[in-house]
């Protein structure tokens, strides 16, 4: 903006220079001046436009191309800004149908660079099978209309000891109140070591699920001067939906496999 009133004040000097000659000068956009000095105007009108499509994010070759237009930068922005609220306005919500209508179709791409369909479909299939794995769970339980799925357990060193990070997915199946007290998780290590969770390095789902709720979160365990190593296996017991325990579901889990 500094640069842009430097060009107006350079433009200003030029016009009202004392000088009994005057020029006539006709600008791009068709404006006609009378000044002292024709080209040192012209100069700093362009300079100034330039400054203002800069300032206004307008690509400044773009706009150079097109100085007979009367629209300045301001000008253009501003209807670029507006173009681009109507579309949104305007846009069908419907993204599913809308992503395989961008680009050029499969059959031209086969024609075009069938080597390139080639690679892109065997990454398709790739991230397919990789989102397979991923969205795999350990163990899945349902309790009282509620799915909780083990998505995996981790074990890692932390802290002059070792961390156990076990991943859940919860699904509220139904319209009513479920609570799922997920940090009351306990594990027992092949040694027969009894952990509660951390909660410093935790990352809790929530437990107060309403009608139709998904969460997502880690249960930590942290076993002070212990080898990961040392930890084989756990038992992992799980909690009973609205706290009970009888509903409570154990399994094991072997970092070995």
């Amino acid at each position: 903006m500094k640069r842009i009133l430097i060009a107006t004040l350079a433009l200003t000097t030029i016009l009202t220079a004392c000088s009994d000659d005057k020029e006539t000068v006709t600008l791009p956009n068709g404006e006609v001046a009378e000044v002292s000095d024709a080209d040192a105007y012209l100069e700093a009108w362009k300079n100034m436009r330039a400054e203002e499509a800069e300032e206004f994010n307008v690509d400044v070759e773009e706009y150079s191309r097109k100085f007979n237009t009367e629209e300045t930068p301001a000008d253009i922005a501003e209807r670029i800004e507006n173009e681009t609220e109507e579309v949104a306005e305007t846009e069908v919500d419907n993204s599913e149908r809308h992503q395989f209508e961008v680009g050029p179709s499969l059959a031209e791409r086969r024609k075009s660079n069938p080597i390139a369909v080639a690679s892109d479909v065997a990454n398709e299939i790739s991230k397919e099978l990789s989102d397979a794995v991923n969205n795999t769970a350990i163990r899945t339980f349902e309790m009282s209309d509620v799915i909780i799925k083990v998505m995996d357990i981790e074990r890692s060193e932390f802290a002059h000891g070792t961390l156990i990070d076990v991943e859940y997915a919860v699904e509220n199946t139904v319209k009513e109140r479920r609570m799922v007290p997920l940090e009351r998780t306990i594990i027992v290590t092949n040694d027969g070591t009894q952990v509660e969770f951390d909660r410093d390095v935790s990352n809790l789902p929530e437990w107060d699920l309403v009608s139709d709720t998904k969460t997502e979160g880690t249960v930590s365990f942290y076993l002070k001067n212990v080898e990961p190593s040392e930890v084989e296996s756990v038992d992992v017991i799980v909690p009973g939906v609205d706290f009970k325990r009888s509903d409570d579901e154990l399994f094991t889990y072997d970092f070995s496999e």
